[in-house]
């Protein structure tokens, strides 16, 4: 063989002779033909097939390794990644180089690992690997070594039918038909583990968030699902959480897919009325998420330690204390939705709250357009109230129109601060205000229905109160229209007390017998028996 050495006898791929030199061996392969551009390395495949082994021994040939390979491919590869669009039909040769070199392994001493390493490593960063994109007709693509990880077998089969829509590759197994050895043995194991959740979260959280918006609201169920499945098992469950958190998988109340992670709090609101009031469930609560109530996020209350809300919960956390910067529409509204809340069982818990925190609120116009609190309102179902007061102390006609309920309405408002029981303050005062008005225009006749209706509550009043002063209150004030004298007697003389005249309780006296009508009408007033004011 040392007799060569020098001599110009090497016959390479470009047909050329060329000098046998131990210090410039030739490549030799089978597969020189896909190194384009490189003939002059190679030695003539067939023309040096018979003293190879000896040729090789000698230091003038040396078989085509890996880590040569890669040298010259990886240029190559890159390039063309970025000018064509498809593999080119070379590259099936370069994996059934791989293929060789991995059987020749095996045939040696039985292990495979340390060749498909060695490819591992030399195309790390090198797009070699066939792939397709479901999410794109099945495009072509070519994905680097360090992306074996990220693609999924079957794109039909549980998670995998998400992840690729997506935009998760699937390895091209018909480019692979007859490389079983590398295909089943060193690629497939290296794939992503769709029924890791570790795994595939992994690669998720990768993904660009606008993405998801791709997936039907099934799939995105699925997926959290899947994702939620994998926290009990997690290593590093809190850095799982977080990753999980991050994706914007989760369903509002509005229906929308959040991320929720930056947020102050997060809750799963079990609504019955979300939907008739959608304006207050979609407020904006400073930080704080709310989730639909749904199997996939009901699960994710157990593994993540989130709180389910009902409406009243809601109602009291979060709507009642914002009253004061809504909308008068939804203030109306959150009335609305109160009055069907208090029905829930667990109401009597937050009554007092509720009650003190509205009582603050200005939610009722008046009949001159101002809104009011509710306690500058009478009840106008009270008979002395409607006699007594003013149409605008009541509540406007059009606001009851406003809802549905009115009796349930009306019991709210009493809760509230409107008045709709007399005191023994407001009877006093209406009294001076009969004696005002009998000394103005108002007439007998209306003088008579009020005068009347006061006499008869206080009697009532006084009859029911204990150690009530309340006619003590009242008995200099002249509110009292006296018994009408019979016509006789007053042809006779005139009575103390004329037609318009009011007199004070105290020195009259209550008429018991009619015959006190001919001793004292010109000296006393006689005021009306209490039978005569309760009929």
């Amino acid at each position: 063989v040392n007799c060569v050495n020098g001599l110009p006898l090497l016959l390479t791929q470009d047909q050329m002779l060329r000098v046998f030199d131990r210090d410039s061996r030739r490549q030799y392969s089978r597969f020189w033909d896909i190194f384009q551009g490189k003939k002059a390395v190679f030695a003539d495949y067939h023309m040096n097939f018979n003293h190879r082994e000896i040729l090789e021994k000698g230091g003038y040939l040396q078989k085509l390794t890996i880590q040569i390979a890669s040298k010259y491919l990886i240029p190559v590869l890159k390039d063309l990644v970025q000018n064509e669009d498809n593999p080119p039909a070379w590259l099936k040769q370069v994996w059934e180089f791989f293929e060789e070199q991995i059987k020749r392994e095996v045939i040696k001493d039985g292990e495979t690992k340390t060749n498909f390493n060695e490819i591992k490593k030399a195309f790390f960063d090198c797009p070699i690997l066939p792939v397709i994109s479901p999410s794109q007709n099945n495009k072509q693509y070519l994905k680097t070594m360090r992306g074996l990880s990220s693609v999924v077998w079957k794109p039909t089969e549980n998670i995998s039918s998400v992840l690729v829509q997506l935009g998760f590759m699937t390895l091209d197994t018909t480019f692979f038909v007859n490389l079983r050895e590398v295909l089943f043995n060193h690629l497939m194991p290296e794939l992503l583990k769709t029924d890791n959740s570790n795994a595939v979260l992994d690669h998720v959280s990768q993904i660009p968030l606008s993405k998801f918006k791709l997936l039907s609201n099934d799939d995105l169920d699925k997926l959290q699902e899947f994702l939620q499945s994998g926290i009990g098992t997690a290593k590093k469950k809190q850095k799982y959480q977080r990753k999980l958190k991050s994706l914007p998988l989760f369903q509002t109340v509005q229906g929308e897919r959040q991320r929720i992670e930056g947020h102050n709090s997060v809750f799963i609101l079990n609504s019955e009325w979300s939907g008739k009031f959608p304006d207050l469930f979609g407020i904006t609560t400073d930080g704080h998420l709310f989730l639909k109530y749904n199997l996939v996020n009901v699960h994710l209350s157990k593994t993540m330690d989130v709180s389910i809300l009902t409406d009243l919960d809601f109602y009291v956390k979060f709507l009642l204390p914002s009253l004061h910067t809504r909308t008068e529409a939804q203030v109306l509204d959150s009335i609305r939705l109160l009055l069907v809340l208090q029905r829930h069982q667990t109401y009597g818990k937050y009554h007092d709250q509720i009650v003190a925190e509205l009582r603050t609120v200005r939610f009722i116009r008046d009949i001159h357009g101002t809104p009011q609190l509710t306690s500058s309102f009478f009840d106008e179902e009270n008979p002395l109230y409607k006699i007594m007061l003013p149409q605008e102390k009541f509540v406007p006609p059009k606001f009851w129109k406003l809802f549905e309920d009115e009796m349930s309405l009306r019991r709210l408002l009493m809760d509230l601060g409107m008045k709709h029981t007399v005191s023994d303050v407001e009877i006093i005062e209406f009294a001076h205000t009969i004696e005002s008005e009998a000394q103005g225009q108002t007439s007998v006749k209306e003088l008579r229905k009020k005068s009347s209706a006061l006499f008869k509550k206080a009697l009532k009043y006084n009859a029911t109160k204990k150690n009530s002063n309340l006619l003590n209150g009242i008995a200099t004030i002249k509110f009292v229209f006296p018994v009408q004298i019979q016509k006789d007697l007053c042809d006779y003389h005139q009575p103390l007390a004329g037609e318009r005249d009011l007199v004070g309780i105290k020195g009259s006296l209550i008429e018991e017998n009619s015959d006190h009508q001919y001793l004292i009408w010109s000296s006393m007033s006689i005021l009306p028996t209490r039978s005569e004011e309760h009929t």
